[in-house]
């Protein structure tokens, strides 16, 4: 199948945020977690997804198959002014997306985030999420994606590359194509626990950590 990377452009954002929302949202281990979860609880507002905004910053780039479909998106995020992806509204539950950014705040601690930020100047480019459509896995969509961010960040002399996988998969493919990313902290999921001790995400298998890679040039 002829598959191209292409950049997300001003017209896209729509079907990017819809593909997240049925893609990412419904498979993302942590997701799949919260909604395990509040199982119990009627979710009269809807499956628990965010919108995002500025996803034609010129980071961020689609996979689109030779229909025009897409079939994987890369959300590549940079706190320099006008490269920064925001979250514009979280729908559904939204205390269960809350518990899930409460989450990855610790994760920032844990690795370091503002260290590496401040040594670079905040031109940090954070592959934010990859996702790859659930029938075309396995073909090395991923991986291109990844290749082609990292080709992007170059090119606007970005100097550094941060992504999070709570995705073995996507963990996979760091540790085994990308040798130029140094993982700078593995969290088991299962330590991460509530003010009662209970576990938060009893994330399914094979996810059972939190890797966190790092790319300085």
């Amino acid at each position: 199948m002829d598959i191209k990377i292409e950049p997300v452009v001003k017209g896209d954002e729509t079907r990017v945020n819809e593909f997240l929302h049925d893609q990412f949202f419904a498979n993302e281990p942590l997701n799949v977690a919260m909604r395990e979860r509040f199982s119990s609880i009627p979710l009269p507002e809807g499956e628990p997804t965010c919108v995002y905004a500025n996803l034609s910053n010129g980071l961020c780039l689609k996979a689109v198959d030779g229909e025009g479909n897409i079939v994987g998106v890369v959300v590549n995020t940079c706190p320099i002014n006008g490269l920064k992806v925001s979250i514009s509204e979280i729908q559904g539950r939204q205390e269960m997306m809350k518990e899930i950014i409460k989450f990855l705040c610790h994760i920032d601690e844990l690795s370091g985030e503002a260290k590496l930020l401040a040594k670079h100047d905040f031109n940090v480019m954070d592959i934010k999420i990859l996702c790859v459509h659930k029938d075309h896995g396995k073909k090395g969509i991923g991986a291109r994606l990844i290749e082609e961010s990292i080709k992007v960040a170059e090119a606007k002399n970005i100097n550094a590359i941060t992504i999070g996988c709570s995705s073995a998969y996507t963990s996979a493919i760091i540790q085994h194509k990308f040798q130029q990313f140094r993982r700078v902290l593995t969290h088991p999921i299962s330590e991460y626990t509530d003010s009662d001790g209970d576990v938060v995400f009893k994330v399914p298998d094979p996810h059972k950590e939190y890797h966190v890679y790092a790319y300085e040039r």
